[in-house]
């Protein structure tokens, strides 16, 4: 799957890199929002880096798998 990743444009892999942050901070968000009630800052931060970074790389991966699907079938 990375050898894939490896495979896109240069710039297309700079731009899933430098949206790693925002990307992480938006999944892990919304995941507190769902599984907390109340959270404050530290959670936000918490819930950004621990479950945002591999959500995000995982969605990422997927996204990648499925553009490759349809450059093949071209």
């Amino acid at each position: 799957m990375f050898k894939k990743f490896n495979e896109l444009k240069k710039g297309v892999k700079r731009a899933i890199i430098v949206g790693t942050i925002p990307g992480a901070m938006i999944l892990g968000g919304t995941l507190g929002a769902f599984s907390e009630y109340y959270y404050d800052i530290d959670e936000f931060f918490l819930y950004s880096i621990f479950p945002g970074i591999p959500f995000y790389w995982i969605s990422v991966l997927i996204g990648v798998w499925v553009y490759d699907g349809f450059k093949e079938n071209n």
